[in-house]
């Protein structure tokens, strides 16, 4: 079982962490990642662009003019795509090229990137980041003190919930200080545990856990 530093703010020592070997310790399975990454994207494409057909446009449905004896073409609707207004020939539809993948192939995915970061020396984890005002600077101290450069990800654990389901409400202060004071830092992201996904990992040059999103992954991802 690997061990890694954790660190405080400062960039000091504190303790160390053993990593579970079946979430860092898998072997890489490049194709599965890609097929993850690109699952991702997919699902996050909007699709939106639609032109109308013949039956949608709204014009005179009658024949337009009379079929012989003008020398002119045979036409019978003003809704074909050869009048000013008419539909567009060919035009893109919404279609959903939507692919899920299954929980275990996700999941593998998940791992297999995370022990390519980890055997790349480019995990990270520091004891907590807490900020008591919306600061800029401090965001980009931490990050010089851990020696994070390029693209960050910056994982953290959500706010806990009480029994009847509403959120901690100085958790909550907490994290809206680092999410506004880290919005404005160049090649950071912040992601919640539940948000984390493959394609974060695979995009980032260093990821930094906080000791609370580690056991929290863990526990989940494990279970």
């Amino acid at each position: 079982m690997a061990q890694i530093s954790v660190r405080d703010a400062a960039g000091e020592k504190v303790d160390e962490l053993d990593l579970d070997d079946r979430i860092f310790g898998v072997e890489v399975n490049v194709p599965l990642i890609h097929q993850a990454v690109l699952a991702i994207e997919r699902a996050n494409r909007m699709r939106t662009a639609r032109t109308k057909t013949r039956s949608e446009i709204r014009c005179v449905k009658s024949k337009i003019y009379r079929q012989k004896g003008l020398g002119r073409a045979r036409h019978g609707s003003r809704a074909a795509n050869l009048f000013v207004g008419g539909q567009r020939a060919h035009g893109p539809k919404p279609v959903s090229r939507h692919h899920r993948l299954p929980k275990k192939m996700r999941r593998q995915a998940m791992f297999g990137a995370l022990s390519a970061a980890w055997r790349d020396g480019d995990i990270i984890v520091v004891d907590k980041v807490e900020l008591d005002r919306f600061s800029t600077r401090a965001v980009e101290d931490l990050l010089a003190n851990l020696e994070a450069d390029g693209e960050v990800l910056l994982v953290v654990p959500a706010p806990e919930r009480n029994e009847r389901g509403e959120e901690d409400a100085g958790q909550r202060e907490a994290l809206q200080r680092l999410l506004k004071s880290a919005a404005n830092v160049a090649g950071l992201r912040v992601r919640l545990t539940g948000q984390l996904s493959v394609r974060d990992v695979v995009r980032a040059d260093q990821v930094v856990f906080t000791r609370a999103a580690l056991a929290i992954l863990e526990e989940e991802w494990l279970s």
